[in-house]
């Protein structure tokens, strides 16, 4: 803000301190008759003042809750719960992110387009760290995630398939294409993933004992239970189910896409929490 009044100095700030001081001197030498040095005093004194009352303005915290950039966006990026949690779990990462936010604010860029790409970097981060969650968070990141593709389905198939996997493209933020109470589920549990995760030695194993969801499934239990939910799927969509999590999405019709997808994680979520975790886990992940 003290680069700001800097700039307006000239144009702006000392004009208007002039006309103040004026007055002030005006006000203080009316019914006199000083002589030119009195006035002179007066005038640079009083102009004086407003100068420095407008320069130490600036820096108090009323005039910069309520004016400055960067403080504005600090306060709404505060009203999100992935950003919360990301500072606290993982402050490395929003280090890396604060920067960017700040010095979009500081270029004026509105808030509810620094919001929008905060969501878009917790929606990344969260694809990134599902494989350390616990169970219980994962599945609370698919519950949330299968209404939001059933809204997208009718209205952005492609945007239903490029949220829920992400070799169909890069995250984009959900604000605004998916019903308010959806997308606030959604954005709590990135949040989840975010505050839960861990990359520790022997966070897995902490998991285990504390998270019923996170107990390990017999791998050729896992894999029998994956191949009878892609045949029975197959029967109703074809050979796209077994292409959904992997790069070759991008060659899907993405109604037909979004449409396997929805049934593949309405299938998985029906299995016991350890069995759905080790079907979801995986497949959702970057």
């Amino acid at each position: 803000m003290f680069q700001l009044w800097l700039s307006l100095v000239v144009l702006f700030i000392l004009p208007v301190c002039a006309v103040l001081g004026g007055l002030v001197t005006w006000w203080m030498t009316r019914g006199e008759d000083p002589d030119d040095g009195a006035l002179v005093r007066h005038f640079v004194v009083s102009t004086g003042m407003f100068v420095l009352l407008s320069a130490a303005v600036p820096r108090t915290d009323w005039f910069q809750d309520r004016f400055d950039p960067e403080r504005l966006a600090d306060k709404a990026l505060a009203t999100l719960p992935a950003h919360a949690a990301l500072q606290k779990a993982k402050p490395w990462e929003w280090q890396r992110l604060q920067p960017q936010l700040a010095e979009a604010a500081r270029a004026q860029v509105p808030i509810p387009e620094i919001l929008a790409t905060a969501r878009v970097a917790h929606l990344r981060l969260a694809r990134h760290f599902l494989p350390w969650a616990p169970g219980s968070a994962t599945l609370r990141y698919a519950n949330a995630l299968l209404p939001a593709l059933q809204e997208l389905q009718r209205t952005d198939a492609q945007a239903c398939v490029r949220l829920a996997w992400p070799a169909a493209g890069g995250p984009f933020d959900v604000e605004g294409r998916v019903s308010a109470p959806i997308a606030r589920e959604l954005q709590l549990a990135i949040a989840e993933v975010l505050a839960r995760s861990d990359q520790e030695y022997g966070a897995g194993e902490r998991f285990r004992r504390e998270d019923p969801a996170s107990q390990l499934v017999d791998l050729g239990e896992l894999q029998r239970a994956y191949a009878a939910l892609r045949q029975e799927l197959e029967g109703r969509h074809g050979d796209i189910v077994g292409k959904l999590h992997t790069r070759a999405i991008g060659t899907l019709p993405p109604d037909r896409a979004c449409a396997a997808t929805i049934d593949l994680l309405t299938r998985s979520l029906q299995h016991s929490p350890p069995m759905a975790r080790g079907l979801l886990g995986n497949m959702l992940r970057t």
